[in-house]
């Protein structure tokens, strides 16, 4: 390959230039938001010193680094360096780091408590103004390794915390999340959770909850069927489990796929000397090795109270849950989830809750603007396409004016976005 190289010379200007054009209409449509109002009305109590920053400017700051691809609070300074971009929002500064850091850590329990149960409200409010009639809501945790003081050693035997999340992929929502610290149980706070949503949540959607074995708890089976919600629940591998596996005839079992047979059963779930029924639903490999104690089989079980689908459909539906896994995935690799700026754990818990509500936004800006071409995109490729855009903000009369290459590839969608977002979209 011939190297063609040439050296160039770099010079400055005045001109108020800006690298994320794409940014500015996005974030018009969240401040012009339902939600945003609701933020506002939330901590209009919160005082701001003498020619400080609202809360909302500081939520909205927070939001701006992460749209903007920054991981930590400190890359509000990329953005504070943007005359063009400053301007085309219509502000004259950002607040610093220093400030959004003061922010968070002044953030009381209380204050994350209200943040979050605004979260799960805003989503149940989603799901009746687009007439949704079911949903299917996964509850996991992730592991978030941390040298944060504050972090607990997790059972992976490294420091850090574990939050638990309820999602709905389809939608791509996260419905409710709660901050924990490391050495937090899994099964801590799934009822709760659970409680939580449900509660906000219009009666007339059908429901089903996916979960793995942490909430293999009566009183999580027991709340599930007394309210006549559909379950599929990973079961624990405890040895009497096992022992009734082994005793169920050959002839009950059907093939599955190249790896697995397939078999349907019942057994009791007991706490504190109540039994309940359940469903079970049985999948069996084979060893690679014999092992003489344990058996020539491997077995996986769910429980589940969903009576009118056969077992393989009710199996492979509850294997979906690990493509809850892919907003996690988009959660720390776009959203700071794997960056916790703060060394308090309340302060933390309050950033959650911002990067929570910024996913959702987010997902909402995609789905009504773009439309549904767009939806499959993370946000690491919407930075890609719309938001990293390169402009020169000029001032005629007294108009702002924002000047784009022409032959941008996606200037169709830009228009359409900065057309659209003006108007109160969610």
């Amino acid at each position: 390959m011939t190297k063609n190289n040439k050296i160039f010379k770099v010079e400055t200007t005045n001109k108020k230039l800006t690298s994320f054009s794409g940014l500015v209409p996005i974030m018009t449509a969240i401040h012009n938001s339902v939600f945003f109002n609701e933020l506002e009305k939330l901590f209009f109590d919160k005082k701001k010193r003498k020619k400080g920053y609202e809360v909302i400017d500081k939520i909205s700051a927070i939001f701006q680094t992460i749209f903007s691809g920054g991981e930590h609070l400190s890359d509000i300074n990329r953005l504070n360096c943007e005359a063009g971009y400053k301007k085309l929002l219509g502000v004259k500064s950002l607040p610093k780091l220093t400030t959004l850091s003061d922010f968070l850590n002044s953030m009381s329990d209380k204050d994350t408590k209200e943040y979050y149960e605004l979260n799960i409200k805003e989503v149940c409010k989603y799901y009746k103004k687009n007439n949704i009639k079911s949903v299917t809501f996964d509850i996991d945790s992730t592991l978030v390794p941390t040298e944060k003081e504050s972090a607990k050693w997790t059972y992976k035997k490294f420091k850090g915390y574990n939050p638990m999340f309820l999602v709905d992929e389809k939608n791509k929502k996260v419905v409710a999340a709660i901050f924990r610290n490391g050495n937090e149980s899994p099964q801590t706070d799934i009822l709760k959770v659970l409680q939580a949503v449900l509660k906000e949540l219009d009666d007339n959607i059908d429901v089903t909850v996916r979960v793995d074995s942490a909430g293999y708890q009566k009183k999580i089976i027991d709340f599930l069927s007394d309210n006549k919600y559909g379950f599929t629940i990973t079961g624990d591998s405890s040895a009497s489990k096992i022992r009734l596996f082994k005793e169920l005839p050959d002839d009950i079992w059907e093939k599955y796929n190249d790896m697995y047979e397939i078999a349907e059963t019942s057994d009791f779930i007991e706490s504190k000397g109540v039994r309940t029924e359940i469903k079970i639903i049985v999948k069996r490999k084979l060893r690679e090795q014999l092992d003489l104690i344990e058996g020539k089989y491997i077995y996986y079980y769910i429980c589940t109270n969903i009576m009118m689908e056969d077992k393989r459909t009710i199996y492979f539906f509850h294997d979906k849950r690990a493509n809850a896994e892919n907003i996690f995935k988009e959660l720390k690799g776009d959203f700071c989830l794997s960056h916790f700026p703060c060394k308090k754990l309340s302060a933390n818990a309050f950033f959650m809750q911002v990067i929570i509500s910024a996913y959702n936004t987010f997902q909402m800006v995609k789905e009504k603007v773009f439309g549904e071409s767009w939806f499959k995109y993370t946000a690491k490729t919407i930075r890609y396409k719309i938001i990293c855009l390169a402009g020169l903000v000029v001032t005629s009369g007294r108009q702002t004016i924002l000047k784009i290459n022409k032959e941008f590839q996606y200037l169709k969608e830009f228009l359409s976005l900065q057309e659209l977002c003006q108007l109160q979209l969610f």
